[in-house]
């Protein structure tokens, strides 16, 4: 499934340190430098800890809370970020966190509309560990196969070629259902990297759709408004009654059942 994102607001374990010859133990949500002072993230309000001075230098991660549909930053198009906000503090603590935050989920990417701020930013990765576990016909059908982290900044998206193809996705910005999604089987996408350098991929397969289904997050689309309508279907359900089933099965019965 082409997820992203992560299913709810969360700290991390404690972190202790010295306050003024002290131990201070304080739940910590976001990568700083010390001493913690409140900031703003382009807009976006973190929570952290407030009133201690911290007298050591700690790394602390923040895992951004998804927003769900209804929001409308998911439907407002991002707007486009320049090399040198690029290259700034801010976005990189950004990509950073997106990264914990795509990782804690788990999921396969997240771009920056989904954590509330509408910006033309994503981020990638398919861990070889999220396959262990899928049978090797399915990897096989759907040209899954691990894709190291990246970032997607300003993508520019072509499809190659008529070949379509039609899986499953689903979206932590809307948890717990899925639906069948027609893609195109291969994509060129043109984008800037974390450094604000010019990159450009040619991806197929699994790859293909997760690259189009983040980028249909920079422009205010969402899977649903692609989706075959009659597939759509709880998690559970789908597990419940299609689990093992190929698409074209899966067709059928929607047909049989549209029928009878």
């Amino acid at each position: 499934m082409a997820g992203c994102g992560l299913y709810g607001d969360r700290y991390d374990s404690e972190r202790s340190c010295a306050n003024d010859g002290a131990t201070a133990r304080h739940p910590v949500q976001q990568r700083c430098a010390v001493p913690l002072a409140k900031q703003e993230i382009a807009g976006c309000l973190c929570r952290f800890a407030v009133g201690l001075r911290v007298n050591c230098d700690i790394v602390v991660t923040m895992r951004l809370k998804i927003v769900q549909v209804g929001e409308a930053v998911l439907r407002a198009g991002a707007r486009e970020l320049t090399r040198e906000e690029i290259r700034g503090d801010e976005i990189q603590r950004l990509i950073r966190d997106m990264r914990e935050t795509m990782h804690d989920a788990p999921g396969v990417g997240l771009a920056a509309p989904q954590v509330g701020l509408p910006l033309q930013l994503a981020v990638i990765e398919d861990r070889e560990e999220y396959l262990k576990t899928i049978p090797a016909e399915e990897l096989a059908e759907k040209e899954r196969m691990p894709v190291p982290f990246h970032v997607v900044i300003n993508p520019r998206v072509e499809i190659i070629g008529n070949e379509t193809v039609e899986f499953f996705e689903g979206c932590l910005s809307l948890a717990g259902f899925s639906a069948l999604v027609t893609r195109g089987r291969q994509v060129r996408v043109c984008y800037l990297d974390e450094l604000g350098e010019e990159k450009s991929v040619v991806a197929s397969g699994w790859y293909a759709r997760i690259l189009q289904h983040e980028i249909d997050h920079l422009r205010g689309t969402i899977y649903i408004d692609k989706m075959r309508s009659r597939s759509f279907t709880s998690i559970e359900n789908g597990t419940r009654f299609w689990k093992g089933k190929s698409t074209t099965e899966i067709l059928k019965e929607l047909e049989s059942a549209s029928n009878g």
